[in-house]
């Protein structure tokens, strides 16, 4: 009796050591409640048999082979648990294990100091979904067994009763009915040291135990202390507890707002992706089509012994809108108007023997034929004053504005107007 005082005492100290400690380690954080009470039970499977051959076959039933039902026995536990953080508890329990067996029975009473890792806060610490009502804790632990068996046993001697060290780890599911109960499913695996757990050798001269340990699950209920007034630890989001942990700003309306808002526009993020898939996909194909261009461009120029002219055609100079300035804010990594004119300007410097250049200007239809005549014409000596900067001499570039007059695609859509607002050269001889 002495011993058993005294290992449920050290337990207790132990454990009631600890959680002061990670109370004065977490004294910054105000308002949580940490304290909770679980009360379970249910049926398990000792792994003790004194005749290996009654494992499978059960002689005080003619022999006919046993069921899980028949090896099976019940327990209950209750267990008070002090949350230190959204992560991480620690607590102690106390259980009865009953085992009736073919040939003797008996029960252990367990005293374990245990600790608990909740993995729903590592898998999704915003707790949402399917995760706000529900937690998956895993659960590891360390204690004494005190076991004893019926005195009329006559397979099992008395001092066969004795106590032995007992290691458990397992799982348990917690689905939260209100901010204070939640409903608890626990599967658990618990090892004993000692063997004789499964009685020594009996009156009959038959072997000891073949195993020292259970198989065991639970259905129960956890009471949360404190949570109608205060958020209980095992409650809490992560990102909120521990904003307060190191007080950044925790009653800071417009800083929770922006967090709020970036936490929205991560969730959108996906989708946002989504629906930049096609533009990228066309600004590859302008890029392709510009190469393709500026190839042309150097291949034609490269042979001018033919005594036709070439032309080419770029709608990726872009003008601001209503005026001839040029625009230089392409989306998307997209090749800038400077970078299209440095190129056509590198092309003309290798290949300017005697060329003549001429500069065409067109605009969509929108506004009159004589202000787009104007724009034009505007448009294209901006592209000229451009190209001369660059060393092309100004006296082999001359300049036409079109305006409207000559479009290549419909000016009813935005697409076809874009592609009229185009800048057009001419290589001759």
């Amino acid at each position: 009796m002495k011993k058993t005082i005294f290992m449920f005492a050290a337990m207790l100290v132990a454990f009631l050591t600890v959680a002061a400690q990670e109370s004065t380690e977490t004294n910054a954080v105000k308002d949580y409640s940490r304290w909770s009470l679980a009360l379970k039970g249910g049926v398990n499977q000792f792994r003790i048999q004194r005749d290996p051959q009654a494992i499978l076959v059960n002689p005080d039933k003619t022999g006919r082979m046993t069921s899980f039902i028949d090896r099976s026995s019940w327990q209950g536990a209750l267990q008070i648990e002090y949350t230190a953080t959204p992560y991480y508890g620690i607590g102690l329990e106390a259980g009865y294990y009953d085992y009736a067996r073919y040939q003797f029975n008996g029960h252990t009473i367990d005293g374990v100091l245990n600790s608990s890792f909740n993995l729903s806060n590592l898998v999704s610490p915003l707790r949402r979904g399917f995760w706000s009502k529900t937690a998956l804790y895993a659960n590891i632990g360390a204690g004494v067994g005190f076991y004893s068996y019926k005195d009329d046993d006559p397979n099992v001697k008395k001092e066969n009763n004795d106590y032995s060290p007992v290691f458990t780890g397992g799982f348990n599911f917690d689905i939260n009915f209100t901010p204070v109960l939640a409903l608890i499913l626990e599967g658990q695996y618990r090892a004993y040291t000692y063997d004789n757990l499964g009685g020594k050798q009996g009156a009959d001269g038959s072997q000891g135990a073949y195993n020292n340990d259970a198989w065991l699950v639970n259905i129960g209920l956890r009471f949360k202390f404190g949570a109608n007034n205060n958020v209980h630890t095992r409650n809490a989001l992560v990102k909120d507890y521990f904003s307060d942990l190191y007080q950044v700003a925790p009653n800071d309306e417009g800083l929770r707002q922006r967090v709020d808002a970036l936490e929205q526009g991560l969730n959108n993020l996906d989708g946002d992706l989504k629906n930049l898939e096609p533009k990228v996909s066309k600004n590859t194909n302008d890029i392709d089509q510009l190469k393709r261009d500026l190839q042309r461009l150097n291949g034609t120029i490269s042979d001018m012994n033919k005594p036709s002219a070439v032309t080419a055609s770029f709608d990726n100079i872009h003008f601001h809108f209503n005026k001839s300035t040029i625009a230089n804010d392409n989306p998307l990594d997209k090749p800038t108007s400077f970078d299209v004119l440095d190129n056509i300007a590198s092309i003309l410097k290798e290949n300017a023997v005697g060329n003549k250049i001429t500069i065409t200007g067109h605009t969509d239809a929108i506004g009159t034929d004589a202000y787009n005549q104007a724009l034009s014409l505007d448009r294209a000596t901006t592209v000229k004053n451009y190209l001369v900067s660059k060393g092309i001499p100004a006296s082999n570039i001359s300049v036409i504005g079109m305006g409207e007059k000559q479009p290549i695609a419909t000016n009813s859509t935005a697409d076809g107007r874009a592609k009229n607002r185009r800048v057009q050269f001419e290589i001759s001889k």
